[in-house]
């Protein structure tokens, strides 16, 4: 069986009036031209061989370029002068920018290196800690005691590194804390050299560094060496049969022996204040003080602190009225001083209490006497536990104490160190006082 052809063009529709058949197609349905018609000439194809050599007028491009380089600098005088000063100043600035980072980069990074440096050395050997600040110099403290012949006289001379020296007088009726000891500074310095330097440390609350007890032929060649002292003699006093006074009067050495001698107790810290002021004057030779005499822990150090003390101030302890009618330290005013004249301590007081196990009545007064030379002050003085201890003990009230308390036993010669509780919780060392111990 013959199938039928498809149509070449789906969708392609027969002109109108004829059917669609078998076989059909697209010449099948054009017409004839209709009767007279004449076909157009063909339109002759232009010749393009020439279109790029043919010269032309000017274009579009050459206008506007014309019209926009009027006025304008040639090319080779552009940019100009003033833009090019521009740009060489940025260039400048950025040059200078980029030096500057790479100083600062440079800054930091031997920075880096020198905390690294200083940390290494730290960790390694212990060290880069700041060093601490200089403290203030510390005083030398002299306690000084003359003995003009009925009484004596104590003074105590300080030389502080950062303000003038000073020498102040410690009147004799001075009442003082002295457990075991008089109560009186006059007392207590005319009965031994242990108790002078016992009165002085009590007066002041201070350590002293040395201490010089000096006799009446010594203080008479100080006045003669220095020219004599001239003083304000309240009242007439006879010297070698002849009377001086009232009034300002110029002494010798034998004649301020006198004056102090003549004095009554209210009047004599007075007059030896004068004296003071005479022998401490500028007009003093330097080598005053180095043929000096007497007894001393060290009569050098005890001369070098009176040789610097030329010039001193001198001044009175201040002292207040006392319940029983006499005089005590004023603490406001010794405050005050001491803060003003003296400056830091040299050294602390170790605060001791005894206990008594001797049996006997009367220790206190020798220990105190024996200690307070090197810087121990008796505070208290009680009643063992028992009445009689077989030996003594020296108690440490902790580890820093304990080479304190070696010192105490070497000073009594007698008694085992140790470190315990403090019964009484007010001394850096406790001495049981047993019957071992005997004074000298």
């Amino acid at each position: 069986m013959r199938r039928r052809a498809k149509a070449k063009y789906k969708g392609f529709e027969p002109p109108s009036g004829q059917k669609r058949t078998a076989g059909w197609s697209r010449t099948a349905g054009v017409q004839a031209p209709p009767a007279g018609y004449q076909p157009q000439a063909p339109v002759p194809r232009p010749d393009l061989s020439d279109l790029w050599t043919q010269s032309q007028g000017p274009t579009l491009h050459d206008e506007v370029a014309a019209t926009t380089t009027d006025g304008l600098p040639p090319l080779e005088d552009w940019p100009p002068p003033e833009i090019k000063a521009r740009w060489a100043a940025q260039r400048e600035r950025q040059r200078r920018n980029r030096d500057m980072r790479r100083k600062g980069l440079l800054a930091f990074v031997v920075m880096v290196v020198l905390v690294a440096g200083v940390v290494a050395l730290t960790k390694i050997g212990g060290k880069g800690h700041a060093p601490p600040a200089a403290s203030p110099p510390r005083s030398q403290v002299l306690a000084w005691s003359v003995n003009p012949g009925l009484t004596h006289v104590v003074t105590v001379v300080a030389v502080p590194g950062d303000r003038p020296p000073v020498a102040v007088a410690i009147p004799n009726e001075t009442q003082i804390d002295l457990p075991g000891g008089p109560g009186t500074v006059g007392v207590a310095v005319s009965s031994s050299t242990g108790m002078t330097v016992a009165a002085v440390q009590a007066s002041l609350g201070r350590r002293t560094d040395h201490y010089l007890v000096t006799d009446s032929s010594t203080l008479m060649t100080l006045v003669n060496q220095v020219g004599g002292v001239t003083v304000q003699a309240e009242s007439s006093f006879s010297f070698q049969g002849q009377d001086l006074g009232p009034g300002q009067v110029k002494l010798t050495g034998g004649a301020v022996l006198a004056y102090l001698e003549s004095a009554s107790q209210d009047d004599l810290s007075g007059r030896w204040e004068e004296v003071l002021s005479g022998l401490f004057s500028t007009k003093a030779h330097r080598d005053l003080w180095n043929q000096l005499t007497g007894e001393s822990d060290s009569l050098g150090a005890a001369r070098s602190i009176l040789t610097a003390a030329r010039g001193a101030i001198v001044l009175e302890l201040p002292t207040a009225p006392s319940e029983d009618g006499g005089v005590q330290v004023d603490p406001k005013g010794l405050a005050a001083m001491l803060q003003e004249n003296f400056g830091p301590a040299g050294g602390t007081l170790v605060r001791v209490v005894l206990l008594n196990g001797t049996g006997q009545k009367d220790v206190g007064g020798p220990v105190n006497a024996l200690l307070a030379p090197n810087g121990f002050q008796v505070v208290a003085i009680q009643q063992a536990s028992r009445r009689i201890v077989a030996s003594t003990e020296v108690v440490a009230s902790d580890d820093s104490f304990l080479p304190q308390a070696q010192e105490v036993q070497q000073l009594l010669k007698v008694g085992t160190v140790y470190v315990g509780t403090q019964p009484t919780g007010i001394a850096d060392i406790t001495i049981v006082m047993g019957k071992d111990y005997q004074p000298d």
